[in-house]
């Protein structure tokens, strides 16, 4: 086993790892929101009662600089009783899946249930004790799901990363995975991701600002309208750049092409390149390699070297990836086709 396999190997196996830790505490959290959510739901359902309220209060939850210090949030604490079928009940839960946030919401909470008012109690049919006074879906159930999604995301991004190496290591993939038409002619690679990445990229970057936006500015439980505008303006900008992206794959503005006939190399419409740039096989010199540092972070750009008519060489980058590995796959790919001998570059 060569020093790169195992190095290839010993990365798969850390990304599964990953995948498996991220996805446990992820899928937990996302299992104990959405049972609330459901229950909320199903509660639409339940038979209804009349009831009084007993108790209102507002439960103090200390934060870490004691019991009004850093992080301090507040749960409003509802005690009511009600009859079903001549028998009564006590309740003390307001909803499922009970949150703690703003002290405003807290007590707007207990200033509409005075102790002594009349409310309607929403109770399981089969279980009368089981009760909620607030039936439905609020605000937090709509802010749960925002503050979960870019976790979620990420989750998703391990596991395609997991399942990119394992189709890999199945399959022959000889260009990195980048998807390559002949027609006999010419030669098309395909150097961008997927549309629905895009748009889940795209939905990831705006849900990031609108938590913050919408918890310092509404709370933990923003109003039921503004997490629907919310929830469209994320979803509405993932869909429009899915869209775009999807347009400018089938018009073919992120593929290289080779062309046998005309002897010319298209790059495609990426890195800054507005347009797309034909550049004759005879000037192409190599493809290498550019290393790029971003902290612990590395990432391996193949690049087209040639000369601009009578002008000094020009680089032109191609693609960006993460493993070196793929990055040498595409160059050597390239430089194949082109009829060029291999060359690493200083940074490779």
């Amino acid at each position: 086993m060569t020093t790169s396999t195992a190095a290839a190997r010993s990365q798969f196996r850390t990304m599964v790892w990953m995948a498996l830790f991220w996805s446990a505490l992820t899928l937990g959290f996302d299992a104990m929101s959405g049972w609330g959510s459901f229950r909320q739901l199903r509660a639409l359902s339940y038979s209804t009662t009349a009831g009084r309220i007993t108790s209102a209060t507002v439960e103090t939850i200390s934060g870490s600089g004691g019991r009004h210090g850093s992080g301090t949030t507040y749960r409003p604490r509802l005690t009511y009783t009600y009859s079903v079928a001549g028998k009564d009940y006590q309740g003390d839960r307001y909803r499922y899946s009970e949150w703690s946030g703003s002290g405003r919401n807290a007590h707007g909470i207990v200033a509409a249930h005075p102790v002594g008012s009349h409310v309607s109690v929403y109770y399981a049919p089969a279980d009368p004790a089981d009760a909620v006074l607030m039936a439905g879906l609020e605000g937090f159930d709509y802010f749960v799901p925002l503050f979960m999604l870019p976790f979620n995301l990420i989750m998703l991004f391990f596991w395609i990363q997991v399942g990119g190496g394992i189709y890999r290591r199945r399959f022959f993939t000889p260009v990195s995975g980048v998807k390559v038409w002949d027609d006999g002619f010419s030669f098309r690679a395909r150097l961008t991701m997927r549309p629905l990445y895009v748009g889940a990229i795209v939905v990831g970057a705006l849900a990031v600002p609108a938590i913050f936006i919408v918890a310092f500015g509404f709370s933990f439980n923003p109003p039921v309208p503004v997490m629907r505008v919310v929830w469209r303006v994320i979803l509405g900008g993932g869909l429009l750049a899915w869209l775009y992206h999807l347009l400018n794959v089938l018009r073919g503005g992120y593929d290289l092409v080779i062309d046998g006939v005309g002897a010319t190399v298209t790059l495609p419409r990426t890195f800054g390149r507005k347009e797309s740039l034909v550049v004759p096989a005879g000037q192409i010199h190599g493809v290498e390699i550019d290393r790029l540092q971003v902290g612990q972070a590395s990432a391996y750009i193949p690049t087209l070297v040639f000369t601009d008519g009578e002008g000094p060489l020009r680089r032109e980058k191609l693609a960006k990836w993460s493993s070196k590995g793929r990055a040498r796959e595409l160059a050597a790919w390239l430089r194949e086709r082109l009829g060029i001998a291999p060359a690493k570059s200083l940074s490779e």
